[in-house]
Order: structure tokens, then sequence, then C-alpha cells
């Protein structure tokens, strides 16, 4: 059910979505294990990048959105990737792989196969990572501008700050392009005006 993902904000500024039955062991060091499956916003930090340690591998990441699957008892894991760059190394061979935004990582625990599997245009973002992003009911505006940010990867400049603490409920499933996110925005605070500058938007 919807109420059995559970969001956690680490200490780094990293948000984890873990989905059911899943577990996560973290420590202040930028570093977790995972069994089942997580969906990751690694905050940025080239010197100290994240690691993320599953059974078979580890995921090094220097700050990004990806989605990890490795359910224990599952010969099949993946990661796919949304944005920035990732390396991932074999526990047993020391192998490692490097992975763009778009890719997915698929393993055969049973073959111990792990080809580097590239997708036309974007990683699918799971539909229960979707969902639970943007139910954005009762929430206040920055948050909900936050949230529409790091969904879209964009840049949000906030001149109407005097909105901040209005209460809104905005409904969304994902798959909306960021245009029509900002027709959406404009009607349900009724007050603003929104315009795009590639990956700016300006609200007045």
């Amino acid at each position: 059910s919807e109420s059995m993902h559970k969001q956690l904000e680490l200490n780094d500024g990293t948000t984890v979505l873990l989905n059911t039955n899943s577990i996560i062991a973290y420590s202040d060091n930028r570093a977790a294990k995972i069994v089942g499956e997580a969906f990751f916003d690694v905050e940025r930090d080239k010197s100290r990048p994240f690691l993320i340690e599953t059974e078979h591998y580890t995921i090094t990441v220097p700050g990004t959105k990806l989605n990890v699957e490795a359910y224990s008892g599952v010969d099949l894991s993946k990661v796919s990737l949304y944005s920035g760059n990732v390396k991932i190394t074999m526990t047993e061979s020391g192998r490692e792989l490097m992975m763009e935004p778009g890719m997915e990582f698929v393993y055969d625990a049973a073959s111990g196969q792990a080809p580097v599997v590239g997708i036309s245009g974007r990683a699918e973002i799971p539909h229960w990572v979707k969902g639970n992003l943007m139910n954005l009911s009762y929430s206040k505006f920055e948050d909900i501008l936050e949230t529409i940010a790091r969904y879209y990867d964009i840049t949000i400049d906030n001149h109407r700050a005097d909105l901040n603490d209005e209460i809104d409920t905005i409904m969304l499933s994902g798959d909306e392009s960021l245009d029509e996110v900002m027709q959406l925005l404009e009607k349900v605070s009724g007050k603003v005006s929104l315009k795009r500058e590639r990956t700016t938007v300006i609200i007045d």
C-alpha cells in the first residue's frame, strides 16, 4: 500500500524513498546498505561520494537520482540512473562499470552476468516513486515548489515569498510535462504568473 513507502532525509541532505519490504542501513559518512528497492536523490558532494552497497555490488554516487532494486533471494537486480554519472563496482571480481543518465544496469546473480543496458530516452521513474513524489496534498507552497524543482531538475526563482506558507493541494501523476505543471500551479494558487527560461522557472 502507498502508506508502506517510507521517505527518509539523511543528515547530508540526501532523500531516500523506500519501497515496501525493503530495508536500508545507513551511516553518517555517506554510506548505505540496501536490501529491497529504494529511490535515492543524492545530495551532490564530489569530494565525498555517497556509497550504496547491495549484496553483489557497490554504487559510487557523487550526486544524482537513481533507483536501486536488489531484493534478497531474487536473482535479478537493477539500477536505473536518471541524472549524473555513477560507478558500479562488482564485489567479487572488482570489475568497474560506469553509468550515464538514462542507462539501466541489470545484474543476474544466477549467471553472474552484468551488462549495462542503454535505454533510449530517459530511464522511467517507477510508478510507486512517482505517486509518492507528486502527492502534494495540503502542502506549503514553498514545499510544493521544492518537490517540483527536484523532480523536473530545474531551478525555481520564487519572487513571491508572501505565498510560501500558503497551504495548497496539487495532485500529479508524475507524467505531466513541466509546462502542464506550471499551468496547474497558476490555477492552484490563482495569484502568480510563471515564466520559463530554459531550466529556470520564475514566479512573480
